[in-house]
């Protein structure tokens, strides 16, 4: 075939790229350092035309903007030299990584560049892979940012050295020429970064931008202003992009310049700008809070642990955890290596990847060790000191040694810097060296390169704690040395990656033989076939019996797929993974009886139906095997036929209780007569699995609401109660909905209307249907009145009394309006008619899916509804805080107790929550006298108050003190919990499936004394003065009782 394309316009050519890139992926530019660029596609096995890649220009200092423009127009040069720029940037969509430094603080990975540094599997995730690190942990984050980003914005700019998670959906993106994302966070972590300021009236607008502001600055705009730490992911419109790249040069145009995008650039961008310029000045900018935003930075070898140790420990659930191993110390990571010696406490902060630590090493605690190759050395390090061994050319080595909390900045003639944690100056007289010049340290020729391993170990010895070692110190002396920016230059990558290749090959058996207790089955198994499949690696064994039955289902699935792979027979371990998994769906239903019963009249027909779904790509989990190789990711459309769903299904009484199953297009029919028919949905030929296990699950509910009825029935209570089954809202994703318009956050009516039913015997109607229009705020008053229950409240309540409806058919419905309010959007309803968010009015009891509008053909009730809305909004709203900020009331003159919860309060220091969300969460992990917790309180009226501690502490850590206080009365409360209070979690042990929300303890109240507080806003803080053991307590609540 002969394809011609020389004659095909720009126009053409820019949309074949387009389409192809949708295909590959967003283009990434990366800005690294130069020795990682000639070989970046290589070790990291990606496509050129996806990855850009170019280093600054030697020499030059063109700070983050000037950067930026290089790297842009570094890569235009390359890709489309005869694209104007303007035109260019309009192509397609980028995301720009600024990774180029010198990576002074953290040496281990300033060769390969810290983008690249390897990060261990997360304990509690599903689904990484053993290779993963900086860069593809932090690119689906920009990736899913640019995908949300309207059209006009095609550039994101970030930083290498972070890794930035947000745990919960993207908002949506404005169409504006500047979009930056911030974290809210304490001024005292602000007043070290870019802050980015902004009104209270209009908390998404940037007022103006600030560089690392003092705890003064902060705390005066406070009253008037919201602040947001700026986290380096910057998105721009081509307008913005060709400014910043305008003032990256000269006035004359010719030549780059060192400009700053954050202390330049953003300190002109706003509505009141630090810095005057006419064109940055028009700019319009859009602040976003990264929602569920989490900020890791990478900068410093003390970093490259903390925020590891950070992310291992979002999870503390142990249920949530896969592996079994129990860590010496939390702040202990070894990955692509071998290890040869037993890790205690005293190791903590120990950082082992790519290297050989053998049976003579001595290891302690603040040590990183990285590109180690295979040795015997007999070599201990004392704490605080690193190694890092770099490849030079094909077959030299390296050695750098180094201080964990070594800067590399500052003159070899200053007694201030350090190398190994001691003054160099020092460190050269112990070895009576002499230093020359008075170059900075990142520049000085240190480190040796030695021509074989045992060299490499005798230099280092003589290096870090053996300075009377003369075969060392010859080794030093005749060999050539390198400073810290040569071997970033000339570190042979290729052999690094290699090394670490050899090593990790090494630890997939053992990963896998010592599954219970490391990460292997909650790997990425698809990535961790194709190593075993590439490197011949032994399989490892069928698990027995006695092993979680998920694992089993992962293991025969692994090694099913390793076996395809290899182009052997894998279909027996395929099936041996799909029995498993029918028996772990099956066998939960197994053991108890279900039993059907009539509750429709003899002439009543219950009809459902429902489009016929067809999946374009992925699989759902009834569509094994595909599903599980695509993780359930679909492609699917619902159709109807002649504007009619065309499955459809009815159900009518029969004088033998038995569910006919029929296909007209199959020519099939089953009879179901029984329980054990129903549940036997996995019949070999059976064309009705799937409806079989959707009665089956729907019986399962029915079966446990029996169970409520049937313990009333037996304790002779039915006529005395009232039962109720309703639910909350809405389904969120794609469940069915009853055909409405709306999921779960929304104001349409599958958002808001839910299902309710009530039943009281000898009172309530029996099989009526109610069509008074109601809501939740009407359950108290309802049910007070049915209860017969006279109440004044002290506020008139919004909910209405609708139980004479439910009593006498013939009582009049009540005409009312319900609003619905949820994320800036208002409806509102009346009878059989709903205003959505959008103005548009539907009659509901026809058209539910909110198809037709007819404020046309209703104008009456169109423009009433309007102006119940427009109340809404203008005498509701108005004033209503997008954040609520309102301090805890104490001492009200109606209420005696106030309570305080660990969900509403404030966290400093080192201690944690018991989960990410707050609701029922308690505090934990409290082992230093530095933290404490905090509210923000009034004091309703001056009084003295008994104090109560919600708590739990175990025999081991009973006997810490505490100290209770405010910012503004002098006396204070000191306390020592002395009183055991040992609880388990509870609730665990009776879930199918463990929630994501945190479980609780029995906590248990403990008067600890009384504090006088006076009348006024406070801070109320809790502070542990000292702790007994380990741990202070686990907290859960504060509650102040009036005593006078």
């Amino acid at each position: 075939m002969d394809i011609r394309i020389e004659n095909l316009s720009y126009f053409c050519f820019r949309k074949i790229r387009w389409s192809l890139r949708m295909i590959m992926g967003m283009k990434k530019l990366l800005s690294l350092p130069p020795n990682l660029v000639d070989c970046f596609h290589a070790v990291e096995h990606v496509s050129t035309e996806e990855w850009f890649c170019t280093s600054d220009p030697v020499g030059a200092r063109l700070g983050s903007g000037g950067g930026t423009t290089w790297l842009l127009e570094a890569s235009r040069q390359k890709e489309a030299p005869d694209v104007p720029t303007e035109e260019w940037l309009g192509q397609e969509k980028r995301i720009l990584l600024h990774a180029g430094g010198q990576s002074r603080r953290l040496p281990g990975y300033a060769p390969s560049g810290k983008i690249l540094t390897p990060i261990p599997v997360f304990r509690w995730a599903r689904g990484q892979r053993l290779s993963q690190n900086l860069l593809s942990l932090q690119l689906p984050l920009y990736e899913r940012i640019m995908k949300k980003a309207p059209e006009s914005l095609h550039t994101l700019i970030a930083s290498g050295d972070v890794y930035i998670r947000a745990n919960q959906p993207l908002q949506e993106i404005p169409e504006v020429d500047v979009v930056c994302y911030g974290l809210w966070v304490e001024p005292s972590l602000a007043k070290n970064h870019g802050v980015f300021v902004s009104s209270r009236k209009s908390p998404d607008t940037l007022d103006f931008m600030l560089q690392k502001p003092s705890l003064e600055t902060l705390g005066e705009l406070a009253g008037s202003h919201l602040f947001l730490m700026d986290i380096g992911i910057w998105l721009l419109s081509d307008k913005a992009v060709r400014l910043l790249m305008k003032h990256s040069y000269t006035e004359d145009g010719k030549a780059m310049k060192a400009y700053d995008l954050y202390a330049e650039f953003g300190l002109a961008l706003g509505k009141n700008p630090r810095i005057t310029d006419s064109e940055l000045n028009q700019l319009s900018v859009a602040i976003l809070p990264l929602p569920g935003g989490e900020f890791y930075h990478y900068g410093t070898s003390r970093e490259l642990i903390s925020s590891t140790l950070a992310v291992q420990n979002l999870v503390r659930d142990q249920r949530a955890i896969m592996q079994r191993k129990v860590k010496p110390h939390p702040a202990m990571f070894v990955q692509n290596a071998v290890l040869h010696q037993k890790l205690t406490a005293e190791n903590s902060e120990l950082w082992i990847e790519n290297s050989y630590i053998g049976e003579n090493w001595t290891l302690r605690g603040q040590q990183i060790i990285t590109g180690v190759p295979e040795n015997n050395w007999n070599l201990s390090l004392p704490e605080g000191v690193c190694v890092d061994v770099v490849p030079v050319g094909e077959a030299n080595w390296a050695a750098r040694p180094y201080g964990f909390n070594d800067l590399f900045k500052g003159a070899l003639s200053d007694v201030s810097t350090l190398f190994m944690g001691k003054p160099i100056l020092t460190w050269a007289m112990e070895r009576g060296i002499t230093l020359g010049g008075n170059e900075d340290i990142q520049n000085a020729p240190l480190f040796p390169i030695c021509q074989t391993v045992d060299e490499l170990g005798k230099v280092l010895r003589w290096m870090i704690t053996e300075p009377d070692r003369e075969e060392g110190k010859f080794i030093w002396l005749s060999a050539r040395k390198l400073s810290a920016n040569d071997l970033s230059d000339q570190a042979n990558l290729r052999r690094l990656v290699a090394q670490r290749e050899v090593f990790r090959k090494k630890d997939w058996s053992l990963l896998a033989a010592n599954h219970e207790k490391s990460v292997f089955y909650q790997l990425d198994l698809s990535d961790a076939a194709e190593s075993f499949a590439k490197d011949k690696i032994v399989l490892p064994k069928a698990l027995p019996e006695d092993n979680p039955l998920m694992k089993r289902i992962h293991n025969h699935m692994f090694r099913s797929q390793v076996m395809k792979i290899s182009g052997v027979a894998y279909k027996e371990e395929e099936q041996k993974a799909f029995a498993l998994l029918r028996e772990g769906l099956v066998g939960s239903v197994l053991g108890s009886k279900q039993q059907p019963c009539l509750n429709v009249y003899r002439d009543q027909i219950v009809w459902g139906r429902s489009p016929v779904r067809i999946d374009l790509a992925g699989g759902w989990t009834d569509t094994p095997p595909y599903c599980l190789y695509a993780g359930g990711n679909v492609v699917n459309v619902a159709i109807e036929l002649n504007e009619q769903p065309p499955l459809q299904v009815y159900i009518k009484p029969s004088d033998t209780h038995k569910i006919i199953l029929r296909s007209i297009d199959l020519g099939a029919m089953e009879v179901i007569s029984s329980w054990d028919e129903l549940r036997d949905y996995n019949k070999v030929g059976s064309p009705f699995s799937i409806p079989k296990a959707a009665l089956a699950l729907a019986e399962n509910l029915d079966w446990n609401i029996g169970r409520v009825l049937s313990l009333l029935h037996s304790l002779d209570l039915e006529q005395e109660t009232i039962v109720i089954y309703f639910s909350d809202n809405g389904p969120n994703s794609f469940r069915w909905n009853g055909g409405m318009k709306g999921r779960k956050g929304s104001t349409d009516e599958g958002g808001v209307r839910s299902p309710f039913c009530i039943r009281w015997p000898g009172h309530i109607r029996k099989g009526a249907v109610e069509t008074q229009l109601s809501g939740a705020i009407d359950l108290i008053p309802t049910l007070l009145g049915l209860a017969g229950i006279e109440y004044t409240p002290l506020r008139k309540l919004d909910g209405i009394d609708w139980g004479q409806r439910l009593l006498d058919e013939k009582a009049p419905a009540m005409d009312r309006v319900l609003y619905s309010y949820w994320g800036g959007k208002t409806s509102v309803r009346i009878s059989y008619y709903l205003l959505d968010a959008e103005g548009h009015l539907y009659k509901t009891d026809i058209d539910r899916e909110q198809r037709k509008d007819v404020s046309d053909k209703e104008p009456e009730i169109y423009e009433r509804m309007k102006r119940y809305s427009n109340w809404f909004k203008d005498e509701l709203l108005a004033d209503f805080p997008k954040k609520d900020t309102r301090p805890f009331i104490i001492g009200h003159p109606r209420e005696t107790y106030s309570k305080l919860p660990a969900r509403d309060a404030r966290i400093s220091g080192p201690i944690e929550r018991s989960n990410r969300y707050q609701n029922c969460s308690y505090f934990t992990n409290w082992k230093s006298p530095e933290a404490e917790i905090s509210w923000n309180v009034e004091v309703e009226e001056s009084g003295l108050f008994e104090a109560f501690i919600y708590y739990t502490c175990d025999k081991r850590n009973i006997g810490s003190t505490f100290e209770l206080r405010t910012d503004r009365d002098a006396e204070n409360l000191v306390f020592t919990l002395d009183q055991v209070n040992d609880q388990p979690m509870l609730g665990a042990d009776l879930d199918r499936v463990l929630r994501e929300e945190s479980y609780v303890k029995g906590f248990a109240p403990c008067s600890v004394g009384t504090i006088p507080l006076s009348k006024g806003t406070a801070t109320l803080s809790l502070q542990a003065k000292t702790i007994r053991n380990e741990e202070a307590m686990n907290f859960w609540m504060l509650v102040l009782k009036r005593v006078k």
